[in-house]
């Protein structure tokens, strides 16, 4: 690689040589006349792992440290003495180009005279090593800050798993015991078969971060059968879901929490209320989940967020995945009680990016 890197500036040097002597009317270098030419710049192969090893031990920070400066400048000056080494040997014995001066002489003069040169080149590379050194840096920081971002965002989910067990299970068993009770085994099966899948899908460790929204909404359906025993004929769920959003991708448990506040602060906290509402739809490039209810009103602060633990949780996570693209708000609804409105971009494949 550093060997076409600096064959380019070499080639220039040559062709610059037969330009010039095509444009005064000279005659053309013969082919080993040009070799010290190319020999000049061809020697920055093997210096520039040099220069990368200097610039990265010792780095040209701002203000510079005098040891810096010393190394550096060293540097610059061994780099020259070596280039004219190089030039004054193949000028004489490949070149043969016929001089009056010595080779001491002519290596003198050309490493003196060569100082600014081998001072740009030598900053290009440090600079360029710094460079390329700095967006490694930059990289690496960012995968490993969206790792700790993806570690926190699974911590936070398998937080709002454990604060959801107690809750439906709870309940669940207090249904069962009811059926029981009652002598409805069938029921009691049925309950029991769905408090098992739902309590699979919500508490397994191997469970996806990100799923299907048809994924979500069957989880959500399966707690609202498990809830539907607890209020009988007085819930009533309706689902408007547009099949198109049905493939989005969306984050686990971003469904479920919503509809559990209102299960919890609207349906059980009030006997006049019973009614449920789940919607989904694409709005352009963002997919818009709202779960409304009939309850007593919404909880929320001054900026329409949610009160709730786990409507605080959602909205954290929501932030974490896609910082101001992903909202959770609570407002009055159409039906009288709170809708939690979840707006996030809409994306049908897993990628991140």
């Amino acid at each position: 690689m550093l060997t076409v890197v600096w064959a380019v500036p070499a080639t220039c040097m040559v062709l610059q040589m037969y330009a010039s002597a095509y444009i005064n009317g000279a005659d053309l270098p013969a082919p080993l006349a040009v070799v010290p030419a190319a020999a000049e710049w061809l020697v920055w192969i093997p210096l520039t792992p040099v220069v990368i090893w200097v610039a990265q031990r010792f780095p040209l920070l701002w203000p510079p440290g005098a040891s810096a400066l010393v190394v550096h400048v060293t540097g610059i000056i061994a780099a020259s003495m070596l280039r004219g080494a190089v030039y004054a040997g193949a000028t004489m014995l490949v070149g043969r180009v016929s001089t009056s001066v010595t080779y001491v002489q002519l290596w003198r003069r050309i490493s003196i005279g060569w100082l600014p040169i081998a001072a740009v080149v030598w900053g290009a590379i440090a600079a360029a090593a710094a460079a390329i050194a700095y967006a490694k840096r930059a990289k690496e920081n960012e995968a490993h800050g969206a790792a700790l971002r993806e570690q926190l965002a699974r911590a936070e989910l398998g937080a709002l798993r454990a604060r959801l067990h107690p809750h439906f299970l709870f309940n669940a068993l207090h249904s069962v015991g009811a059926l029981v009770r009652a002598g409805d085994n069938a029921g009691v099966v049925r309950v029991v078969a769905a408090l098992s899948d739902l309590l699979r899908d919500v508490l397994s460790r191997d469970a996806p971060e990100m799923v299907r929204l048809r994924d979500e909404l069957s989880v959500v359906r399966r707690y609202l059968d498990i809830e539907a025993l607890r209020f009988a004929d007085r819930l009533r769920i309706e689902w408007q879901v547009d099949p198109e959003t049905t493939a989005a991708v969306v984050p686990s448990l971003v469904v479920q929490p919503l509809v559990e506040n209102a299960m919890r602060h609207a349906i059980a906290a009030s006997w006049s209320a019973g009614r449920v509402r789940i919607s989904t739809r694409r709005i352009g490039r963002v997919l818009a989940i709202d779960v409304s209810d009939d309850g007593p009103g919404p909880a929320v602060d001054a900026g329409h967020r949610a009160t709730g633990t786990g409507l605080a949780d959602t909205r954290a996570r929501l932030d974490r995945l896609y910082g101001a693209d992903g909202t959770l708000t609570m407002e009055r609804g159409e039906l009288g009680g709170a809708t939690a409105s979840v707006r996030l971009p809409y994306r049908s494949t897993f990628a991140t990016t």
